[in-house]
């Protein structure tokens, strides 16, 4: 079964790996008859489409849960609602054929504070440009990539910006860095913008 989810208010601060733990609890909690792993330490079966960054609010993700015994939609709704903290709705419920969504990209909100210098050109330069070379440090190593590939479009509308990035196994554009490119400024706080995905689009091959 599909279940879209919210994740909105303090709940945009949880991880993925608590947004994981979250969602094993409350399937627990709700008495819902999810499949179970095999091995020694069985866990419920179930995955959320696309990792959201720490901070970020979501409007419309993404949650599959394999079940073992047929079990009407709102009756999942109803079970998952009484377990589910403030920020976090399920919004819809559906049956699926795929054991798993594969998101192709998403789409973004994002609100820049009011004191934020954009030229009037900046989204074309970006969106004319051939490469958008970022970089990315972890504990091990820092590494250079080209993320304009991955942004599919952009829309501004004053201090607004909508854009549109492609998901990849090779993971994707992040939308602090689209607006750190069209700011100039590489090292732009990310903590002075409010992001918003409002939506993610399944692979063209994903059958409902």
């Amino acid at each position: 079964m599909r279940l879209r989810f919210t994740k909105q208010g303090a709940a945009r601060f949880l991880s993925h790996h608590d947004l994981m733990r979250f969602f094993e609890r409350a399937i627990r909690r709700a008495g819902l008859p999810v499949k179970m792993s095999q091995g020694f330490n069985p866990r419920p079966k179930f995955s959320i489409a696309a990792a959201l960054g720490v901070g970020v609010a979501a409007e419309q993700e993404i949650l599959d849960v394999e079940f073992g015994e047929n079990i009407a939609a709102d009756v999942v709704r109803k079970r998952l609602a009484a377990n589910l903290i403030p920020g976090i709705e399920v919004i819809s419920a559906e049956e699926v054929s795929r054991k798993s969504a594969r998101v192709a990209a998403a789409c973004y909100e994002v609100q820049l504070p009011d004191d934020a210098v954009f030229a009037d050109d900046a989204v074309e330069r970006l969106m004319s440009s051939e490469t958008l070379i970022v970089e990315r440090t972890n504990k091990k190593k820092s590494k250079r990539i080209d993320i304009r590939p991955c942004i599919l479009d952009i829309q501004r509308s004053g201090l607004t910006v909508k854009m549109r990035l492609t998901v990849t196994d090779n993971g994707a554009a992040r939308p602090e860095e689209v607006i750190a490119a069209l700011l100039s400024e590489p090292g732009y706080d990310r903590n002075r913008l409010r992001i918003v995905r409002t939506s993610v689009e399944l692979a063209p091959d994903e059958q409902i």
